[in-house]
């Protein structure tokens, strides 16, 4: 969970608050990604939900065209370090 949220508030931050917010400001995000790396899920779907969450969480508002092709690389730089992390369910 403190690797995600690092990945989320360093690298992530869509609405450039990680200078001036608290740093807890992405930490409600933390629970569904941490749930899609449980669930192997591939790192184009880790970008799909990124971009969701930006547009119907965040309003920030789709591009008409679809995500820039910076912006959706600087997507996959994040979903890429989010896939390295090492998540485990653990069983009861």
């Amino acid at each position: 969970m403190k690797q995600i949220h690092a990945i989320l508030w360093k690298d992530w931050d869509p609405i450039g608050v990680n200078s001036i917010a608290p740093e807890n400001e992405y930490d409600s995000y933390i629970g569904e990604v941490y749930r899609l790396l449980a669930s192997r899920c591939t790192s184009e779907a880790l970008v799909t939900h990124l971009i969701r969450m930006e547009i119907e969480t965040m309003g920030l508002g789709p591009l008409p065209s679809g995500p820039e092709p910076q912006h959706k690389g600087r997507l996959e730089t994040v979903a890429d370090k989010l896939m390295a992390i090492d998540v485990q369910v653990q069983k009861e």
